[in-house]
């Protein structure tokens, strides 16, 4: 049976699910709605569904009381064995008895894929909120009682987050969201700045996930933008990558002129703490960038194919996105086809605005 918005009081709520498994960067952008829920059921437990690979980040996130993860990677590696199938089944029935144990009163899909869905109704909580067709994927507004139609198609992610909850009156607050961190994440990051100025430090972000592999911006324009950095706006580049990256690292030394600095192997939440101790991040769509913008570190994304509206960063801190120069359809542009010398000229503007709301 639907249910009209007007029925849905988020403070006469016990117990709330939010589902949005991944990846890192979507998960990062709905960190804000899930604090604006928060605001507005101070006195319900609220617990977060999410994907394995994505749970670190929000690990003793204050607006949460307990992470549900899924274990993607156990299930998708016994999911590849035959022999492995038993164990499969175990996985995924002690998952599923756990979500149901939870007895939730409300579940938010912020995700709105089929996987989701089945997740939704896992929960078998009575009210199941998600987007209208058209926001959500593969059918999976059929699991929902509640309706959300948040606006345009191509808005950013993070208002399409916060519509979910605003549509039950839920307010945003005014100030950023933020992480939680331990004394041994933050005295790692300190040691490795300890010898820096980090007012002078801009991170390079230069790595993708491998689906994403052919939006990167190449190891070689990366390695003349630390030139230009260095030389033009005297500023230390700082290059950040993840497991399986080397390669990247290897070609922008070896093609700079001058000294680019490497950062050390970090989990999500020591990344989130070193970028945020950063004067200002350059990169693709990623994970990071988001994590970067959330700490209120400014920064800059360059975009080939990538739509621009749909992945502007938090509206935190200062942002630019560069784009190639052309009258291509979108999903034919370049990210190559960015210079470092527009790249150079969006830093040095951001740059400049973020002193200027200092």
């Amino acid at each position: 049976m639907r249910k009209r918005p007007s029925d849905v009081h988020l403070d006469q709520l016990g117990r709330i699910i939010v589902i949005r498994l991944g990846a890192l960067g979507d998960v990062v952008r709905t960190i804000p709605a899930v604090q604006a829920l928060r605001a507005a059921a101070p006195q319900a437990r609220i617990a977060w569904l999410v994907d394995d690979r994505c749970a670190p980040i929000l690990e003793s996130l204050r607006y949460v009381d307990e992470r549900l993860v899924l274990p993607r990677r156990e299930l998708r590696a016994a999911s590849r064995n035959p022999f492995a199938w038993p164990r499969w089944f175990r996985t995924w029935r002690a998952f599923r008895r756990r979500l149901e144990a939870w007895r939730a009163d409300a579940v938010f899909d912020f995700h709105g894929l089929f996987k989701t869905a089945v997740l939704t109704r896992r929960t078998r909580a009575p009210l199941r909120i998600g987007y209208v067709r058209g926001h959500s994927k593969e059918g999976s507004w059929r699991a929902y009682n509640v309706l959300v139609d948040p606006g345009p198609v191509r808005s950013p992610r993070l208002e399409r987050n916060l519509a979910l909850v605003e549509h039950f009156g839920g307010k945003r607050l005014t100030e950023p969201p933020e992480l939680t961190f331990g004394e041994a994440e933050r005295a790692k990051i300190e040691a490795f700045f300890s010898t820096l100025d980090a007012s002078r430090v801009v991170a390079l972000i230069p790595g993708s996930s491998r689906s994403r592999r052919h939006k990167r911006w190449p190891a070689q324009h990366f390695a003349a933008l630390a030139d230009l950095l260095v030389e033009r706006l005297d500023l230390t580049p700082l290059v950040v990558t993840g497991p399986g990256e080397e390669e990247l690292v290897k070609e922008i030394h070896s093609r700079a002129h001058h000294e680019v600095l490497v950062a050390p192997p970090v989990s999500q939440k020591e990344l989130a703490v070193l970028l945020g101790r950063c004067r200002g991040c350059i990169g693709g769509d990623t994970g990071p960038m988001h994590i970067a913008s959330i700490m209120r570190t400014p920064v800059v994304v360059i975009l080939g194919p990538t739509d621009p509206v749909q992945n502007q960063p938090m509206p935190f801190t200062p942002w630019r996105i560069v784009e190639p120069k052309t009258d291509e359809p979108r999903a034919r542009r370049r990210t190559a086809d960015v210079s470092p010398g527009q790249v150079l000229e969006a830093v040095a503007s951001v740059l400049g605005e973020a002193e200027v709301r200092a």
